[in-house]
């Protein structure tokens, strides 16, 4: 079965799961989210979806890295500043 797309409220804003049933009126239920019904943005081939969902994993982990790396930084120039200040 092909792989299914779908907006998504969180980064990276697209999900994508292998479809495993199709059902009336173009909906689709996914691998992985309890038998959801929902209307794909586009349905992709087996390969393209897994290519898809690791690069989807890939921009999660990256932002998660980004933003922990942000807030290092944050701290850093805070403490700077303070440390300063006496």
């Amino acid at each position: 079965m092909p792989y299914a797309i779908w907006k998504y409220d969180l980064y990276p804003y697209m999900l994508t799961s292998k479809i495993i049933e199709h059902h009336s009126g173009g909906l689709v239920s996914v691998n992985g989210y309890g038998g959801f019904k929902f209307k794909p943005v586009q349905i992709i081939s087996d390969d393209k979806g897994i290519k898809l969902k690791a690069l989807i994993e890939e921009l999660r982990l990256e932002r998660r890295v980004k933003i922990k790396d942000l807030e290092k930084e944050g701290l850093k120039r805070i403490t700077s500043l303070l440390e300063k200040e006496e």
